[in-house]
């Protein structure tokens, strides 16, 4: 009796250890799992299917499919029948089919027999749905990141723990570019293609769509209940991410514009290697670090340069922050978007020398008329900032295309003032940076 009664004893230490290691240790049939803060209570897997750390790619899947492959083909593919027609191709779909040319079964998510999450992970383990990504999407932050060099995205909760995503790209292409992660739901009503998720550029577009056949990356999700606040490995240290805001758009010219941002400091360890603006137009989309500035590194105020625009345009500009955490983990987090649009009158600047008590000269130079007719120039002035041709003004003398210059002596002895040049053309008047100067005493 106390033999069976130390075997009872042991299976119990057992059976609580697994429990604890199941499901308060953060690892579900021994993959490990993270905490993201997410309203639904879904746990996020750390790695793909057939990766061991976050930054191994792993294996690919065609969708509905449970097993990789050396080739991905609709010619393949699990779940399509191809028949020929006096020399068509027509496809059948043979399951999750909505209102496609085959068996019209109504099935929009993966059964768990499909779901490569479900059948290699086990119980409790699924592909996720596009509700979960949306969700993931909604209350995290995403940007793009490196993580021990590998190129990726950097998912962070509103706990600040964090999940990574590789940029594992297709079983064909674009690895190292962009992640393509499968989920169990159908797209619409467009039976061969099907939710999933591309990972660039710091953020998560749910509108993309993948043929069913392709060979895509899996990250599964699972649903456990218990209290992981306080778990820690090496892959979920938490990520407090620095407050970034964007300053306000000005000087805005036909091709410049000024901004900057400002930067607060967290207490996780990270450092500011990096910072500046970056900006771009509708049609360009979300690319932000294809036009960027680079202005420093560490925390604080910045201001930046916003150069080689195009008239006419509408941009939206952010600022930047390149952060390195713990873990080898380098991420690019960016502050609001501000939107302007540029002018489409004259480029010019001003100048001014020979500084008296009572006097000054005064240059401008048309850097581009951007093709518009010049009808007047000159310069104002003022005792207060921006001023306008409503201000003290003079009509310079026009001797060239560029160039312009005029004398004034009717200034008080020991007084600061702010210029501009002016000019006057077929688009409206426009002004010149703001110059200051002081008068000797």
């Amino acid at each position: 009796m106390k033999g069976m009664h130390i075997i009872k004893r042991m299976l119990f230490i057992a059976y609580i250890t697994l429990c604890y290691n199941v499901c308060f240790g953060q690892t579900l049939n021994g993959h490990e799992y993270v905490d993201l803060g997410l309203p639904s209570g879904t746990k996020w897997a750390t790695c793909n299917i057939g990766a061991t750390i976050p930054e191994e790619y792993g294996d690919y899947f065609a969708w509905g499919e449970t097993s990789p492959k050396t080739e991905y083909s609709p010619d393949n593919y699990k779940y399509w029948n191809y028949e020929d027609d006096e020399h068509e191709t027509w496809i059948y779909l043979l399951k999750y089919n909505i209102d496609c040319w085959g068996v019209e079964d109504n099935k929009k998510v993966l059964e768990p027999i499909d779901d490569a999450a479900s059948v290699n992970w086990g119980k409790g383990w699924h592909m996720p749905t596009k509700k979960e990504f949306d969700e993931l999407y909604k209350y995290c932050t995403c940007m793009e990141a490196t993580s021990n060099g590998v190129k990726g995205q950097l998912i962070v909760g509103c706990n600040n723990n964090y999940i990574f995503l590789p940029n594992a790209g297709s079983s064909m292409y674009r690895k190292d570019l962009v992640g393509y992660y499968w989920s169990s739901s159908i797209y619409d009503a467009k039976n061969e293609n099907n939710w999933h998720y591309y990972t660039n550029y710091a953020w998560i577009n749910e509108n993309n769509k993948e043929n069913r056949s392709c060979g895509l990356s899996v990250r599964p999700v699972c649903n456990v209940t218990s209290n992981t606040s306080g778990y820690k490995s090496q892959y979920n240290i938490q990520c407090e991410l620095p407050s970034i805001t964007t300053k306000e758009v000005s000087n805005i010219t036909a091709k410049s514009a000024m901004s900057g941002g400002s930067i607060l400091p967290n207490d996780c360890g990270s450092e500011i290697i990096e910072r500046g603006v970056c900006w771009f137009t509708k049609n360009e989309g979300f690319s932000p670090f294809t036009n960027m500035s680079k202005d420093g590194s560490g925390v604080g105020d910045f201001s930046s340069n916003i150069v080689m625009l195009k008239k006419g345009k509408t941009y939206d500009v952010c600022a930047y922050a390149v952060v390195s955490f713990p873990n080898n983990i380098v991420a690019k987090i960016c502050g609001p978007r501000i939107r302007f649009t540029t002018t489409n009158l004259p480029v010019l600047t001003c100048s001014y020398e020979n500084i008296t008590q009572t006097s000054a000269k005064f240059m401008g130079n048309i850097e581009d008329n951007l093709g518009e007719d010049i009808f007047e120039c000159g310069f104002c002035w003022s005792k207060s900032n921006n001023p306008t041709i409503n201000d003290y003004h003079l009509t310079a003398d026009y001797r060239s295309f560029y160039y312009f210059s005029g004398e004034i002596y009717c200034l008080d002895p020991g007084t600061t003032y702010y210029l501009r040049a002016y000019v006057k053309s077929s688009a409206g008047t426009a002004y010149s940076f703001t110059e200051t100067f002081t008068t000797k005493e």
